[in-house]
C-alpha cells in the first residue's frame, strides 16, 4: 500500500513542474531530433500548412509518419502562428482527439505532446476545449503502458498550468467519472 502511494505522489510532482516554454512537451526521447529542430522554426505559409495537416490527419490511410507530420505541424503553429489555429480550434482539437485514441503509441503520444504544447502556448484559448480533451488523456493515463502514461500525464500536467483552473477541475471530475 505504501509503495502505490509513492508511486502515485512521484507521477504527480512529474506533472507539476514549472513549465519551460521553450521545452519539448513530451518526455525524453520521445521526438526525434529533426521533428524537434522543424518544430523550432516558422512556417513560411502557415494557412497552406495548416491545410495541408487537416489532410494528413483526415488522411483514411494508416500511414502513421503522415500522422505525425500533421501532428509535429500543428506543434510549429501552436508555438509560431497561434492566431492562424484560433479560427478552426474546435476542428483541430476534435482531430487530435481522434489521434490520441490510434491505436500506434508514436501517433497517440505524438497526440498528446501537441495537446501539450497547444495547452502552453494557447494557454486559457483552450479554456473551451478542456473538457473534450482532458476525458481523452485521462483515459489514457489509465493504461498500461509507462511511456503513455507518461505522456497523458505531461499534457494533462500542462493543461494544469496553463488552463483557467475552474474549467480544468471541472474538466478532470467530469472526465473521471466517465
Amino acid at each position: 500500500m505504501h509503495k502505490y502511494i509513492h508511486t502515485v505522489h512521484r507521477e504527480i510532482d512529474v506533472c507539476c513542474q514549472p513549465i519551460d516554454k521553450k521545452a519539448a512537451s513530451e518526455p525524453k526521447g520521445q521526438i526525434k531530433k529533426s521533428q524537434d529542430q522543424a518544430r523550432l522554426q516558422p512556417l513560411s505559409n502557415p494557412e497552406q500548412a495548416l491545410t495541408k495537416t487537416f489532410k494528413l490527419l483526415h488522411s483514411a490511410s494508416d500511414d502513421w509518419e503522415k500522422k505525425i507530420e500533421g501532428l509535429t505541424s500543428l506543434r510549429v503553429m501552436a508555438q509560431n502562428h497561434m492566431d492562424i489555429l484560433m479560427p478552426k480550434l474546435h476542428d483541430i482539437c476534435l482531430a487530435i482527439i481522434n489521434e490520441v485514441k490510434n491505436l500506434r503509441s508514436a501517433v497517440s503520444c505524438a497526440a498528446m505532446a501537441t495537446l501539450g504544447d497547444m495547452y502552453v502556448h494557447l494557454q486559457r484559448a483552450m479554456d473551451s476545449e478542456v473538457e473534450g480533451t482532458a476525458r481523452v488523456l485521462l483515459h489514457k493515463a489509465s493504461e498500461a503502458n509507462n511511456f503513455i502514461r507518461q505522456a497523458a500525464n505531461f499534457a494533462l500536467g500542462h493543461m494544469v498550468q496553463s488552463c483557467t483552473p475552474t474549467r480544468v477541475m471541472n474538466a478532470l471530475l467530469v472526465g473521471g467519472l466517465r
